[in-house]
C-alpha cells in the first residue's frame, strides 16, 4: 500500500493545479474581453486565447522545460499544447474531452480511463504564473511577461550576486583608466544569450542578450574571474 498512500498523498496537488489552470485560462480570457466558456478541456480553452497570449505562454513552457534540469527538465511533453492536451485524457462517443474529470478527482475510478495522462505539478504551477504575469501587465503595465520567464528569474538572481562585486571593483583605484569595454558575466544559456555589462564613461548598461556583433570597444571575458569569486557557473 506504500506507492498508493504516497501518490494518495500528493494528488490533491494535481487537483488544485488543474482547476488553477482552468480558472487561469478562463481569467485571461475574460481580461481580454473574450466569452468565458463554461468547457473545462484545457487544450479547448487556450485554444480560445489570442494568439499573443498563447505565444507567451508556450515561451515560458519551453524555458521552464529547458532550464529547470534533473528529472523535471526530461518531462516528456515538448511543446504546452502537447501538454495540455495530454491533461484533458480521453474523449467520449461525441468527441469531448472527459479524461480528466476520470482521472483528477478521484483515484478510484482510474480504471475507467484507457490513458491516465503524465501531470507534473512544477509545470501547471509555472503555466499559473505565465497567466498571472499576463494579466498583472494587461491591468497595471509594468514589465512585460515575457521577462518573468524562469530564464529571467535566475538571471535577476544572478545579478543580485553581481552588486557587491561589480560595486567593489567600479569603486576601486584605476577603474576609470579601464576604458570603454563590454565585460561577458555568464553565459551562454540555451538561446546564446549572455550576462553582459556595457561600461561606457562612468555608465555603466547591464543586459541579459546575445554578444552584439561588430563592437567598436574590447570584450572582456568575465566568467573564469566570476566563478572563482561568486561560484557562478
Amino acid at each position: 500500500m506504500a506507492h498508493e498512500h504516497v501518490t494518495a498523498q500528493g494528488w490533491a496537488y494535481v487537483v488544485v493545479g488543474y482547476f488553477l489552470v482552468e480558472q487561469a485560462f478562463k481569467a485571461l480570457l475574460h481580461v481580454r474581453g473574450k466569452p468565458v466558456s463554461k468547457i473545462h478541456s484545457l487544450s479547448a480553452l487556450f485554444n480560445l486565447i489570442g494568439q499573443e497570449d498563447k505565444e507567451v505562454l508556450r515561451e515560458c513552457y519551453t524555458d521552464f522545460k529547458m532550464t529547470i534540469g534533473g528529472n523535471t527538465g526530461q518531462f516528456p511533453f515538448k511543446s504546452l499544447d502537447d501538454f495540455l492536451v495530454n491533461l484533458d485524457g480521453d474523449k467520449d462517443d461525441r468527441g469531448n474531452y472527459i479524461g480528466s474529470f476520470v482521472w483528477r478527482y478521484f483515484l478510484i475510478e482510474e480504471k475507467r480511463s484507457q490513458a491516465m495522462p503524465l501531470v507534473s505539478v512544477e509545470y501547471l504551477h509555472e503555466i499559473i504564473f505565465a497567466c498571472i504575469q499576463i494579466i498583472r501587465f494587461a491591468n497595471s503595465g509594468g514589465i512585460g511577461p515575457s521577462r518573468h520567464t524562469r530564464s529571467w528569474r535566475i538571471r535577476e538572481e544572478r545579478q543580485e550576486k553581481y552588486g557587491k562585486w561589480l560595486d567593489d571593483r567600479m569603486n576601486s583605484d584605476g577603474w576609470d583608466e579601464l576604458g570603454d569595454r563590454l565585460e561577458i558575466l555568464w553565459g551562454p544559456d540555451y538561446r546564446g544569450r549572455h550576462d553582459l555589462c556595457l561600461f561606457e564613461g562612468k555608465e555603466m548598461t547591464p543586459s541579459f542578450s546575445e554578444i552584439p556583433i561588430n563592437l567598436t570597444i574590447p570584450i572582456i571575458d568575465k566568467r573564469r574571474e566570476i566563478t572563482d569569486i561568486l561560484g557562478i557557473i
